[in-house]
């Protein structure tokens, strides 16, 4: 390096790769590293950085790249190309712990992506995620607070309880490829291997049923604590009814009927009661 003949600065020839030293600035090898002490900015492979930042770095691909005490390259930010061009301006955040490169975070526009380099949502992530806490959705939501979607045939999410006598429920959508029919919504029982409730696309309900015929399908004796109400059945009276109970008015009488078999292949509707007013 040669000194120039101002006593607070040296230069050098173009032999000496392009270094400078004022009080002002460290200008080493024509940008490689560059020191702005008046603005107290520092550029790495930019001359003049901007003000604006006091850490400025001009490079393709790996920017920063931080080592163990082994020599092992472990974290590194890059700036990548995000259309497969020579156009570098997707920040990326990579890590080596396992001695592979991972794209750990990606962002772009303002959105954060985990495992993919295209976030379309302030976060967007790419794989399974864990949390040892609980998930608060606040603010107006005006439609679903939270989304699950894909393609598989049976869609939707798992509460597992691990604890002493838990059981793990799945909450699911159906497509053509179920088990249970196309847009049904099934709550399965994993731990015991059984839909607990299945709603089909009509909306017609499902208790111990997977294919309920009607509006509420029961497998099993029900119970209630306050009355039932029944209304007027006017079906022909045939198996798919063997058991209905309907009541009806006819004029000033009220009827209660009862369908049932009468032979092999023969039904009819009886009366169990009949009152006049």
């Amino acid at each position: 390096m040669a000194y120039s003949n101002d006593p607070h600065k040296h230069t050098s020839t173009a032999g000496d790769g392009g270094d400078e030293l004022t009080p002002a600035k460290l200008n080493v090898n024509s940008g490689t590293l560059y020191v702005d002490s008046t603005n107290s900015n520092v550029g790495i492979g930019i001359t003049n950085p901007p003000s604006t930042f006091k850490l400025n770095i001009k490079k393709n691909g790996t920017a920063i790249a931080v080592t163990d005490e082994g020599g092992q390259d472990r974290f590194a930010i890059n700036l990548d190309s995000d259309d497969g061009g020579t156009t570098y301006k997707l920040p990326v955040l990579y890590d080596r712990y396992d001695g592979y490169w991972h794209k750990t975070i990606v962002l772009k526009s303002g959105n954060v992506g985990i495992g993919t380099t295209g976030p379309g949502k302030p976060l967007d992530v790419a794989g399974e995620i864990r949390g040892t806490s609980k998930l608060t959705v606040t603010g107006g939501v005006t439609q679903s607070a939270i989304s699950v979607q894909g393609t598989t045939m049976d869609l939707g999410m798992e509460i597992a309880n691990s604890g002493t006598n838990g059981r793990t429920y799945q909450i699911l959508s159906t497509n053509s490829s179920s088990g249970v029919a196309a847009g049904s919504f099934r709550i399965y029982d994993a731990s015991g291997g059984g839909d607990r409730l299945v709603i089909n696309n009509s909306g017609s309900v499902g208790i111990g049923v997977t294919s309920p015929s009607e509006k509420l399908d029961v497998s099993g004796n029900i119970k209630a604590s306050g009355s039932v109400q029944v209304g007027d059945n006017s079906d022909t009276a045939s198996s798919s009814n063997v058991g209905a109970i309907r009541y009806r008015t006819s004029g000033n009488n009220s009827y209660v009927d009862a369908c049932i078999q009468t032979g092999t292949f023969s039904y009819a509707w009886v009366n169990l009661a009949t009152r006049s007013w």
